[in-house]
């Protein structure tokens, strides 16, 4: 069926791309048929609560500082990549003294 359509369409049956390209989009929609992308709830709330936000910060914290800590004792030749980007990712924060000192 795909040989007799690329020959009546006039293209080369060897494209690799090409059926990559639309067995992805057919895939694509077959799933977005079977699977709603719309969230059950659609009730979003107007803002965080204090409580929420200070979770939210947490966890945003802690993963690049638990990363950081895992990657320092592994010896995956990209790990001193992976600390140099965890780096720049850290936010700075002044001490009492109005100096800036970088958070882990």
């Amino acid at each position: 069926m795909w040989k007799d359509f690329l020959h009546q369409v006039k293209i080369a049956a060897n494209e690799p791309l090409l059926f990559q390209y639309v067995v992805e989009n057919i895939f694509s929609e077959v799933v977005k048929s079977h699977f709603s992308t719309v969230p059950e709830s659609s009730v979003l709330p107007d803002h965080l609560s204090e409580h929420e936000q200070n979770a939210i910060r947490y966890v945003a914290g802690y993963i690049p500082y638990a990363l950081k800590k895992k990657l320092k004792r592994g010896s995956h030749y990209l790990k001193d990549l992976f600390i140099s980007c965890l780096d720049k990712l850290a936010v700075e924060k002044k001490d009492t003294k109005g100096e800036v000192e970088e958070e882990d």
